[in-house]
């Protein structure tokens, strides 16, 4: 049964996901970020004017985007992940950095009870890393002088260089083995894009279903305000009527009972539209309680129009843009990299050292000889060794399998799911024009049907009762057909929104 007016017989809350496309065109494309400061700038200085007495703000929806934008603490927040996720790839590539290592010292050694008999002094160079194929090597360079003061003469001194390189055959051969870090950590960057993107379409389809709400809250008052205006104006000519006995009692009794409903109605509707306007202050504002004073008005909603589907190549679209498909495919990626980097065979190396080999009387004359005339040695070995019988590699490696096989079925189950949101959506968007098409025809055989009975009332062929009752039902129309214009903007968003395309749209091409 429709009540009053029957604003407020259903709750309208956040969706997310809805919008009505606006901010559409290339000139809007790379501008958001000025876009979003200026007008957070005019905004902020609306709110401090605001601060010490009532102010009312038109706000469109392109502006009520941008400060949303600038405001949400998530999206801030997330802004800085592709950043910090930029750096772990660093360090990812800082595991392929060579290591540098200098070294110097003094020994000293007594000898039959005499301080300082036997001094050994050191210098040492080490470098050494590790290649993305696998390769082990360092290099030595050092050397080092010995002198007894107890015989008062120099020992000598020895100096040499080795180069020591060690290359897997088999377990962490290749790039694919040692690289995967690297790579799982680039896909971690590019997780992380998406991750604000999603944030960023969220955001934005909040501020278009607040913002439609908000529209819809302030037609809502306006019809209800018409409405009782049309009881107050029927009161008063009945009460004239009355005077000179046209009219009986019950039929001003009647319209003033309808007229304290209907201000009644005018108070939620008021309601209503404040709890609307705070919806919309909490996603444009920093702090709702600097807004308290300010009145937040929406300049309206696009005069809707017929969408056109293509579900085969909109779902396609959708796979190259939603956020989740792609968080899926790297997910698989990743996957596939860590059960690259998973070892179940032996370890198999081969092992060279080149050495050089300097004598002298000085740590300077040691150094000489190796440079002029070294003493050459080498060494070649291959290494083999396997934990028996290797249970735990197998099975971390099967682990891995499993886990990708499932990412991969985990794709096809979210293709299926996108394709069936998306007919989802588009068949509501659908209804929605419809449900425009059919309120608009009902409102308008309601406008003719109150116009009939005002005439047959003023020719004494009616009572004010049915009037009355007309006017109830107009107001009901006239809203049906408001929150269908309403939704089908909401579920047109949401449809962009599922697509993935809802940045696109509104123009909205740079937000990181």
């Amino acid at each position: 049964m429709i009540t009053e007016l029957g604003i407020f017989g259903s709750k309208f809350g956040s969706i997310k996901g809805k919008h009505s496309p606006t901010l559409k065109g290339p000139e809007n494309r790379g501008r958001c970020r000025f876009w979003v400061l200026g007008t957070a700038i005019v905004f902020s200085s609306l709110v401090s004017i605001g601060a010490s007495a009532e102010t009312r703000y038109e706000l469109g929806l392109r502006e009520a985007i941008a400060l949303a934008l600038s405001k949400n603490y998530s999206v801030q927040m997330d802004r800085l992940n592709p950043e910090r996720a930029e750096q772990r790839v660093r360090r990812a590539e800082g595991a392929f950095d060579p290591s540098l290592t200098l070294a110097a010292g003094v020994d000293s050694e007594e000898v039959l009870d005499v301080e300082g008999s036997d001094l050994r002094r050191n210098a040492s160079v080490t470098i050494e890393g590790i290649l993305p194929w696998g390769t082990q090597y360092r290099v030595d360079v050092g050397s080092d002088d010995r002198r007894d003061d107890f015989l008062d003469r120099a020992v000598g001194a020895n100096g040499g260089s080795t180069l020591r390189v060690t290359q897997p055959l088999l377990r962490d051969f290749g790039k694919g083995a040692n690289y995967a870090g690297v790579r799982i950590a680039r896909n971690g960057f590019a997780q992380s894009k998406q991750e604000l993107r999603a944030r960023v379409m969220g955001t934005v389809a909040d501020t278009i279903v607040a913002y439609s709400n908000l529209h819809f809250a302030k037609e809502s008052l306006e019809i209800a305000l018409t409405n009782r205006d049309l009881a107050k104006q029927l009161m008063d000519d009945n009460e004239r009527r009355l005077e000179v006995g046209s009219i009986a009692t019950a039929d001003v009794r009647e319209a003033e009972s309808r007229y304290a409903q209907r201000k009644e109605t005018v108070l939620l509707a008021e309601q209503f539209l404040r709890e609307q306007e705070n919806v919309m202050k909490r996603l444009i504002s920093v702090s709702i309680e600097e807004l308290l004073d300010l009145r937040v008005d929406v300049s309206g909603l696009e005069e809707p129009g017929v969408y056109g589907f293509d579900l085969r190549n909109d779902f396609a679209e959708s796979l190259e843009l939603r956020p989740d498909y792609q968080l899926a495919l790297l997910g698989v990626d990743t996957d596939r990299l860590e059960l690259d980097r998973q070892q179940r065979l032996p370890n198999l190396d081969l092992v060279g050292q080149l050495g050089y080999d300097g004598r002298g009387s000085s740590m300077g004359g040691s150094v000489s000889n190796l440079r002029d005339d070294p003493a050459k040695s080498y060494s070649f070995q291959t290494v083999f060794s396997m934990p028996l019988p290797n249970r735990t590699d197998r099975a971390q490696y099967e682990v891995s399998r499993i886990d990708l096989e499932q990412a991969e079925i985990g794709i096809e189950e979210l293709k299926q799911s996108i394709l069936i949101r998306l007919d989802n959506a588009a068949r509501r968007v659908t209804l929605s024009w419809q449900r425009i098409e059919v309120t608009r025809e009902a409102r308008e055989l309601t406008e003719k049907s109150l116009e009939a009975e005002v005439k047959k009332f003023e020719l004494g062929a009616s009572r004010s009762f049915f009037v009355l009752e007309q006017q109830r039902d107009l107001a009901n129309a006239q809203i049906r057909e408001k929150r269908a214009i309403t939704d089908y903007h909401i579920y047109l968003a949401r449809y962009e929104l599922e697509k993935g395309s809802i940045l696109e749209v509104y123009g909205i091409s740079s937000y990181e």
